[in-house]
């Protein structure tokens, strides 16, 4: 690709890398810079561009070759396509650990003390799928288990509840076993239909 070069920061190409300590101040949209082609070999190329990114002195831009490619056909493109699902995973642990209440503090740069045990796209995406992996897990155990806790409350409730609903049907059961007493005029009647059951039965 090209690449925008701050020549002064490096002290010219054929300088080795870095001719000086690499200043963090520099990059201002006014500073002096140089466009220039990087040949490299395919499978040098990964580690270089990482290289040339820790010092800070670089800024890539696409070539172009890629004008009339689409995204599917330029080289790279599966690399490309692992970084943005990386990058999802890496906001999936984010959010998680902020959910969980853990305080997330931001990237400082690529100091001198990241990649001193480098690993790949393909190894870096493994071991974040498999955070993912343990996180999600970790969430649908939580939910089963607040789920459950929800039920033993519920239950725990009922149990608790159970000697004062059954109290009160008892209670509601005494009051109707309790006899009525009859009105006045249902006494009347009553004594009326056992004289015409006795009648009926002497005349049997």
């Amino acid at each position: 690709p090209f690449v925008p070069l701050h020549k002064n920061r490096l002290g010219g190409l054929g300088s080795p890398f870095p001719p000086r300590p690499v200043m963090t101040d520099y990059g201002f949209r006014s500073e002096r810079m140089e466009l220039v082609q990087l040949l490299m070999q395919k499978d040098a190329a990964h580690d270089s561009v990482d290289e040339l990114a820790r010092l800070e002195c670089i800024q890539f831009r696409d070539s172009d070759d890629n004008k009339d490619r689409t995204a599917f056909q330029r080289e790279y493109a599966h690399e490309v396509r692992l970084c943005d699902d990386i990058m999802r995973k890496i906001r999936f642990i984010r959010d998680s650990a902020r959910q969980l209440g853990l305080e997330v503090y931001p990237a400082q740069g690529l100091g001198p003390g990241l990649g001193k045990e480098r690993i790949n796209l393909y190894q870096l995406s493994q071991e974040l799928g498999e955070a993912e992996k343990e996180l999600k897990d970790m969430f649908a155990r939580q939910r089963i288990m607040d789920a459950t806790h929800a039920e033993l409350l519920e239950h725990r409730h009922l149990l608790r509840n159970i000697p004062r609903l059954m109290g009160a049907r008892a209670d509601a059961a005494r009051v109707l076993a309790v006899p009525r007493e009859a009105g006045p005029g249902e006494e009347g009647e009553a004594l009326m239909e056992e004289g015409g059951g006795a009648g009926g039965r002497g005349g049997g």
